[in-house]
């Protein structure tokens, strides 16, 4: 195990960026359509190696103005356990900004969509897990620190709970690359992954991800429109050329609140 895990290393990396997003409503906090109140998490892996303060800040405020309350996890909160127990909130809504991507020495790769935390790796810690593919580890810069990265297997097998139809946006590399990781968020019961389907620099999904939620909430748009609405304003990923997608695909014409009703 310890000479495959030694081999991988970051395919995908990611520099920071700004984001200026238009808020939900001039006249302040609206009462979302469902009868009940309604949550979000803003999940900031990024946050001690790319800061974003105007992106969160700003998420939150169009969140909390169409009506959500909104938790924000950062730095070494994002850990494997984290993750675990991360159905345990019950959110509607996850936004993961959050390295992610496939991990292995150009040309092979592995056949994972892996999804990072900020817990350093340790070689004798969830021995089993790493054993069975659902941990490894990955570093996103030649210098910075080995740190335990997450794949499907351990949303499907690790997780405990289920989601309940949590809209699951993420912002990381490859998201949609290959169909595992959103899989394994719909089988464990959230309702649409949006994410994006290569490499992307993280100033423009940071500022993609500013019109997606607009859209999801501001206009109250079908998953379809979102998407097709997204990508055509602020086009694909200029570097790597990613586009915006979903999974699944039934999900099409329904709306966020649609969605998590």
């Amino acid at each position: 195990m310890k000479k495959w895990l030694a081999a991988l290393s970051v395919l995908f990396i990611v520099a920071p960026g700004l984001l200026f997003i238009i808020g939900c409503s001039d006249s302040g906090t609206q009462t979302p359509p469902i009868d009940r109140p309604v949550s979000a998490a803003i999940i900031d892996q990024l946050s001690p190696m790319y800061p974003n303060e105007a992106f969160i800040r700003d998420a939150r405020s169009e969140l909390e103005d169409c009506g959500f309350t909104v938790d924000i996890y950062s730095g070494d909160q994002i850990t494997v356990n984290f993750f675990r127990t991360l159905t345990s909130h019950n959110y509607d809504l996850i936004i993961l900004r959050a390295h992610s991507g496939l991990l292995g020495v150009d040309p092979q790769v592995t056949n994972r969509v892996w999804l990072f935390t900020n817990e350093e790796y340790n070689s004798g810690r969830y021995v089993p897990e790493q054993l069975a593919n659902r941990l490894t580890y990955g570093k996103v810069t030649d210098s910075g620190t080995w740190v335990f990265a997450l794949s499907a297997e351990f949303i499907n097998e690790s997780v405990t709970g289920e989601f309940n139809n949590t809209v699951v946006v993420m912002m990381g590399c490859s998201g949609l690359y290959r169909m595992d990781l959103a899989e394994a968020f719909v089988d464990r019961g959230a309702s649409v992954y949006l994410g994006w389907d290569g490499s992307v620099v993280l100033d423009y999904v940071d500022r993609a991800t500013g019109v997606l939620l607009d859209k999801l909430c501001s206009e109250e748009l079908t998953i379809t429109a979102v998407v097709t609405e997204t990508n055509d304003q602020v086009g694909f990923d200029p570097q790597h050329g990613a586009r915006l997608r979903y999974h699944p695909v039934s999900a099409y014409s329904q709306t966020l609140f649609d969605l998590i009703e």
